[in-house]
């Protein structure tokens, strides 16, 4: 499920920050938001987009140790774990910036990708690791 970067992520290819904030305020325009934000409604919305919302038991998740949410693009699924579900219905900033950090990954087209590096080839660095 996770991958080889530093950071046990796949590959992406690396954006400026102005492009990432252009892509994020017009995603925000379009989808209206506002905040504060009634995460709990928005994230129930995520369905009519045909994404689909995993919320995680802590502890037993399947994720990594340390991560927090993740972004599923050959399924459309978006992994929070409770914790951080339930902290951004409460609008905590941290919960709240993962959860549009993970979305992040989906308005951006990101994939996975399969790097036919040899062993010891050219390491992910931190700006290309989803």
């Amino acid at each position: 499920m996770f991958g080889q970067g530093p950071l046990k992520g796949f590959r992406v290819p690396p954006l400026g920050v102005a492009d990432i904030r252009r892509t994020a305020m017009r995603t925000r325009e379009a989808l209206g938001l506002t905040f504060p934000i009634d995460l709990g409604a928005f994230l129930e919305k995520l369905s009519t987009y045909l994404i689909t919302l995993d919320v995680l038991e802590d502890g037993a998740n399947g994720l990594p140790t340390g991560v927090e949410a993740c972004w599923i693009p050959e399924s459309l699924t978006l992994c929070l774990t409770e914790q951080v579900y339930e902290k951004a219905c409460r609008n905590d900033p941290r919960s709240l910036f993962t959860v549009f950090h993970e979305l992040g990954h989906a308005l951006l087209g990101h994939r996975r990708t399969l790097n036919r590096e040899p062993v010891g080839g050219a390491e992910i660095k931190t700006f290309e690791d989803s």
